[in-house]
């Protein structure tokens, strides 16, 4: 039988998120992995099932495969770039209901012992494009959200999930700036050149 480790090690890999984030979560939801949730029903994130009332697991294995499959739809939470986003953007996205200071507190209280809590997900390490994309939305934007998921779509009709939109906005304000400068550096040519003249 794997561990949890070896399962959030699994989980982690498949979702591209460092693996303490998960067994942190993991631990945090089931109080130290004692709650009667874990032991009676396999389930050690708190998943809900569609006719209301907690999931029930037949094993551990098969809670982490339903759990891979719940969090493919949490693109924010799959974005995070540190322990402290991953809590906040599960929060964002409607995962848990507590504050969110709690529940980061939770997660680096049971965070694996001798491991660094500062680890970034290789999805999103070095993304200038993560980045552009976190502040597009918290600027003041309209934005638009995904109507079963609640979570942001698009911003003033741009499709934010879509890196190649984004790329034409960064690529259009960057031939702008060309243009203006090059305007800039002609028209200081011409009124040189007519000073010359009248001297």
């Amino acid at each position: 039988m794997s561990t949890f480790t070896d399962l959030a090690k699994q989980a982690g890999e498949t979702l591209s998120l460092p693996w303490q984030w998960i067994y942190s979560q993991w631990a945090h939801e089931t109080g130290g992995f004692t709650s009667r949730l874990m032991k009676e029903d396999n389930n050690l994130a708190g998943i809900t099932s569609l006719s209301g009332g907690y999931a029930s697991y037949t094993s551990y294995e098969d809670f982490t495969d339903s759990y891979v499959k719940l969090l493919k739809l949490y693109q924010e939470t799959l974005a995070s770039n540190s322990l402290e986003d991953f809590a906040y953007n599960l929060h964002s996205e409607g995962y848990y209901t507590d504050e969110p200071e709690n529940y980061l507190a939770g997660l680096k209280f049971h965070y694996p012992e001798g491991e660094e809590t500062e680890v970034e997900s290789s999805t999103t390490k070095n993304s200038i494009w993560d980045k552009i994309k976190s502040q597009i939305k918290s600027g003041p934007f309209k934005i638009t959200e995904t109507p079963e998921t609640g979570t942001p779509k698009s911003v003033v009709g741009f499709d934010l999930n879509s890196t190649t939109n984004l790329k034409t906005i960064f690529i259009f304000i960057i031939v702008v700036m060309i243009f203006v400068t090059i305007i800039s550096l002609l028209k200081g040519g011409n009124t040189s050149n007519g000073t010359d003249k009248e001297l």
